[in-house]
């Protein structure tokens, strides 16, 4: 398969890209990022520009970013459907686990535009991937947590079996974050060429949700 990797930065598209290359006979060609129109980052991923750029460089796979205008995120999903598939992409890959919704929706969007989703950690247990991501030997800051009393000391940690430790005892918590518990920045791991050094800045709140700022150390 010749597949784009739908790319937030963070820990499932980035594992979900590690078990797709498991197979050799697939090929990652492009790391593609969906980012809102006035700020140009995602919702719940704010990351800059430059910071995709970075892990791109590392993981030596080509990057692309598409604003996403009023026009909704499916016009633009199948938009970049339509060109890779002029490339020779056949395949989509995403970090979807259990919102059996969104993956519903992807399938879809994914068949009308002729190519095929592929899921790599799809109905695998949220544990089992964050204790598998973990020993892998990924290296992840959170950066986005909910706006709870419980979630706040997590910020601007580190993921690892600590801080998974913490999440686990949180009354339900999902260990992966698939519900919105939690987002982070994915820096290094068996897929980087180099680990990717940023630092962490400001707090800010907003749509229920505690954010700390992180840019790439030495641009």
């Amino acid at each position: 398969m010749r597949a784009f990797i739908s790319w937030s930065g963070g820990k499932d598209c980035s594992f979900a890209l590690y078990k797709f290359l498991k197979n050799p006979e697939n090929k990652a060609c492009y790391l593609v990022n969906f980012a809102q129109e006035k700020s140009s980052t995602s919702k719940f991923h704010r990351f800059e520009k430059d910071i995709f750029e970075s892990q791109s460089a590392s993981v030596g796979i080509p990057f692309i970013q598409e604003i996403v205008s009023p026009k909704g995120y499916e016009y633009h999903l199948k938009k970049i459907i339509s060109i890779l598939r002029n490339e020779g992409i056949d395949s989509a890959v995403f970090g979807d686990i259990f919102l059996e919704a969104h993956k519903t929706w992807l399938e879809k969007v994914c068949q009308e535009s002729g190519i095929s989703p592929v899921f790599p950690l799809w109905g695998k247990e949220s544990l089992d991937i964050a204790n598998d991501y973990i020993q892998s030997g990924f290296k992840s800051t959170i950066t986005t947590v909910l706006d709870k009393s419980e979630f706040a000391p997590l910020l601007g940690k580190e993921l690892n079996e600590e801080t998974l430790d913490i999440i686990k005892m949180i009354e339900g918590a999902d260990p992966c974050g698939e519900n919105g518990e939690y987002h982070t920045l994915v820096t290094d791991g068996p897929i980087f060429n180099n680990k990717i050094s940023v630092i962490t800045g400001e707090f800010s709140k907003d749509a229920g949700h505690l954010f700390v700022a992180v840019s790439v150390q030495n641009k």
